[in-house]
């Protein structure tokens, strides 16, 4: 495969259009790595969005938004799919700020009975409005 500045040789363009191209050719080559360097940080980032939300659920955030405010994410990197460090702070985090998350009876309010969220035909009305109002009727 011939390169730019040799076609450009074979033609008879003058030395100051083959040094022009060959400097737009460097110019487009550092762009385009910049380019993609730019596209892979953006994607991590994205991934590490994706898994802080996830793991904020998990731990029962009322607020995302505002336990988000409280961690330090500013390194934060990749680990066998999971953020490094992100569930020690996120339990120090609980420990200090209890009120931004939700009990751990409520995590679990669901699984208490045998019924999925799915099944209000094999209910009572109590039951059925025990989940749905959260008390008894």
């Amino acid at each position: 495969m011939k390169t730019l500045k040799a076609l450009l040789a074979e033609l008879g363009a003058g030395e100051e259009l083959i040094n022009s191209c060959t400097d737009c050719e460097l110019y487009f080559k550092d762009e385009l790595s910049q380019l993609k360097e730019d596209y892979e940080n953006k994607l991590a980032q994205s991934e590490i969005d994706k898994i802080v939300e996830t793991t904020l659920v998990s731990f029962g955030a009322k607020n995302n938004l505002a336990v988000k405010a409280l961690l330090n994410l500013e390194n934060a990197q990749l680990e066998n799919g999971t953020v490094k460090g992100l569930n020690e702070q996120l339990g120090k985090i609980k420990a200090e700020n209890g009120y931004l998350f939700k009990s751990e009876q409520s995590i679990t309010a669901g699984s208490h009975n045998s019924f999925s969220s799915n099944d209000f035909d094999g209910m009572s009305d109590e039951q059925y409005y025990s989940i749905k109002y959260g008390k008894e009727n």
